[in-house]
């Protein structure tokens, strides 16, 4: 009977230790695997560039020239002879005016156009009673003259003067336009907190017409020399901005102060310098001194599939 327990103690013993040397042997190929592995990387060279601050802003296309068109007699809206968006010239027939039911007798008055234009808005129907130099029958522009009319808040209103460069986009048409800042107004719009700003276009074109909806960009600074590196290469948290770096074949991170967004770009304030190796694809695969190997891969789905099963850096391609 003790022989028997004697022999049960010994074969657990010897299966509890062949059982350890197999986990040790496991966890130790796994490291050897790891530490053997590449985890494959795009990166971005970073460059200093020349960028000037701006302010992004939306407006309108507003005539220099308006006129608003008055009667000088009172009476009923008898007739309207042009439309919405017609062109007249100067002392072209816009209305008819009754005058019978004020008790002069007339076969009408006729208010003509004070300046050639486009008729932007008629503002009353025939049958409307007309207050004399009260009633606004119309608004005339003259399409000829044209600026770019906008608002910008306060804060943005003390680094805008006038002579600052401004790049225009026609929304409805994608036509790109330059211009100045000719004057900002002297007064501030206390409900919305904003001045209007008014710009001069160099060269505004015939199919530019009063009322276009516009975006432009006021330049408020000189060129100046920024590190800008692509915005998916860094990484947005509550406790900071991170991005990876690539020194010696390893991923090392760094916490990065941020600047302005241009486009596809951020602007990095502190954190970086010239010719750093930013990785910009395969970050969120890497950890702090990860191993890892600069490739050009133009599929990123491959990219990915290839990196969650650890191949080795052989199998790319890399960046000279």
């Amino acid at each position: 009977m003790e022989n028997s327990r004697f022999s049960l103690k010994n074969i657990f013993i010897i299966c509890t230790a062949i059982l350890a040397m197999l986990v040790n042997f496991s966890c130790s190929d796994k490291k050897y695997e790891r530490k053997n592995l590449f985890t494959p990387v795009e990166v971005y060279k970073v460059k200093s560039k020349y960028i000037r601050d701006f302010i992004f802003t939306t407006g309108e296309i507003k005539g220099i020239n308006n006129a608003k068109v008055y009667s000088f007699y009172n009476g009923i809206l008898k007739r309207i002879f042009v439309n919405q968006g017609s062109y007249v010239n100067k002392g072209t027939p816009l209305f008819l005016i009754d005058r019978s039911l004020t008790g002069v007798y007339s076969l009408g008055l006729v208010v003509n156009s004070p300046i050639s234009g486009i008729v932007s808005n008629i503002y009353l129907e025939t049958g409307n009673q007309i207050i004399a130099n009260q009633s606004v029958l119309a608004t005339v522009v003259n399409n000829r003259n044209k600026i770019y009319e906008t608002m910008v808040t306060d804060t943005d209103a003390d680094n805008i003067k006038p002579g600052q460069d401004v790049n225009i986009i026609i929304v409805a048409t994608g036509m790109k336009l330059k211009g100045k800042i000719i004057s900002l107004s002297p007064s501030l719009n206390k409900n919305k907190g904003t001045i209007k700003v008014k710009v001069v276009m160099n060269s505004p074109k015939a199919e530019i017409f009063i009322g276009m909806l516009a975006k432009a960009k006021i330049f408020t600074g000189k060129r100046r020399k920024a590190f800008l590196v692509p915005c998916q290469s860094v990484i947005f948290s509550q406790s900071g901005h991170y991005l990876y770096k690539v020194n010696k074949g390893k991923a090392v991170i760094q916490r990065v102060q941020i600047g302005r967004i241009l486009n596809d770009k951020i602007e990095i304030l502190k954190g970086v310098n010239s010719s750093d190796l930013i990785i910009t694809k395969g970050q969120y695969f890497v950890q702090p001194n990860f191993k890892v190997s600069v490739y050009r891969v133009n599929n990123i789905k491959t990219m990915l599939s290839k990196i969650k099963k650890g191949v080795k850096s052989e199998n790319y391609r890399k960046i000279n």
